[in-house]
C-alpha cells in the first residue's frame, strides 16, 4: 500500500485472494531500502465491474 493509510483502513477492505473470506490478516509493516523497493510488485486497481443480477421471485 502507497500512501497516508492506517491499518485499521486496510482491515476493512482487504480479503483472501483464493477464498474471499475477511476471518484474519496478517499485515507487516517495514521501510524498503533502495534495492529492496524495485523489487516490490505493487497492485493498481485497473477497472471496478458492476454486475446486475436478474432475481425472480414467483408467486
Amino acid at each position: 500500500m502507497i500512501g497516508n493509510v492506517t491499518i485499521d483502513e486496510v482491515r476493512e477492505k482487504i480479503r483472501c485472494q483464493k477464498c474471499g473470506t475477511r476471518e484474519w490478516m496478517e499485515a507487516e509493516l517495514f521501510h524498503p531500502t533502495g534495492e529492496q523497493a524495485h523489487k516490490i510488485r505493487f497492485r493498481r486497481l485497473v477497472e471496478i465491474r458492476w454486475e446486475k443480477r436478474v432475481i425472480w421471485r414467483d408467486e
